[in-house]
Parts: C-alpha cells; sequence; structure tokens
C-alpha cells in the first residue's frame, strides 16, 4: 500500500501567498491523514478478514494440523459446534496461526473443486432417480426401487449408505 505525501512548502499563487506556510502545510496535511486514516481501517477489515478466513480453513477436518491436533488418522474429526458464541469465536480466531497465501489459496482451490464433485454427484443422482421413473419396468431400476420400498430409503442417494449400513448389520451379527 502505497501513499504518496506531496506538502507543498511554498505555493506562488496569488491566494495563498498571504496565509502563514505553517497553515497551508496544515490544511494541505489533513486530506492526507484522512486518506492514510481510511487506508488504516481498510487493513483493519482486511486482517479481520484473514483472520476469519484462517480460522474458517483451520477448522476443516481433513487439514494436516487437525489430524494431528486430534490424534486421528481419518481425518474424521469433530465439527465445530454451530452453536458456538460470537465472542468465543472472535477469540479462537485470534488464536488460530495465520495461514500462508499459498495454503490459503490451496484450500480455496480444494473446495471449489469439492463443490463442483459434488453438483456433479446431485445432477448424477437426479439424472438416475428420473431414468428410474421412466423405466420402472427394467429389472436394475425393479430391484433398486423394490430395495428403497423395503428399506424405507427415499433417494437415490440413500441406497449405498443403507446398504453399508446392512452390511455392517450383517457382520456383526454373525460375528
Amino acid at each position: 500500500l502505497v501513499l504518496d505525501l506531496v506538502i507543498p512548502v511554498q505555493d506562488f499563487s496569488d491566494e495563498q501567498q498571504h496565509r502563514p506556510k505553517q497553515k497551508r502545510v496544515l490544511e494541505d496535511t489533513i486530506p492526507i491523514l484522512h486518506k492514510w486514516s481510511k487506508a488504516m481501517e481498510q487493513c483493519q477489515q482486511f486482517t479481520t478478514v484473514l483472520d476469519k478466513l484462517c480460522f474458517t480453513l483451520s477448522q476443516r477436518s481433513h487439514m494436516p494440523q487437525n489430524k494431528q491436533r486430534e490424534g486421528s488418522d481419518d481425518g474424521l474429526g469433530e465439527s465445530p459446534s454451530l452453536c458456538q458464541s460470537e465472542e468465543n469465536e472472535e477469540r479462537q480466531t485470534n488464536n488460530v496461526k495465520r495461514m500462508g497465501f499459498n495454503e490459503i489459496c490451496s484450500a480455496v482451490e480444494g473446495l471449489c473443486e469439492l463443490e463442483t464433485q459434488l453438483l456433479y454427484q446431485r445432477k448424477s443422482y437426479a439424472a438416475a432417480e428420473k431414468y428410474l421413473a421412466l423405466n420402472p419396468e427394467l429389472l436394475n431400476n425393479r430391484i433398486v426401487l423394490h430395495f428403497q420400498y423395503l428399506f424405507q430409503v427415499k433417494k437415490l442417494e440413500g441406497v449405498f449408505p443403507k446398504m453399508n449400513e446392512l452390511y455392517v448389520f450383517c457382520s456383526e451379527v454373525t460375528s
């Protein structure tokens, strides 16, 4: 952030020639100080946003520092409480280690990629559900629809989790 400080010491215009030099310097300096003050406020706002961004990114469960902190090998740490008070969050925000530019960019890019994958997955499930509805007579579709009916799975997205749940249940019963 570069601000120009230009303070004319001598001004030979007719209007300002009769004013004392100190008054002219003061009048020229005040607008510059206002600009600096505004720039400082913007820097403070930027710092606050940066701290909150670093705090939010540090709370992601698969960040390397979270794996070490929570002692988890799978990276599935507990998510932060949604009911945290703003005061508590601000205190934690101030204590978080500020991330570097490349780390922040990498984390944001990762989140954007994840969002793209999730949107693609939703579109795929929507297309598959539409196909199931349009072609219920096909054997594969009948099996899936019957599975959904038997286990009260409302959406196609829930079929695989329900199958996994059944597998775990059957494994526990047989063991």
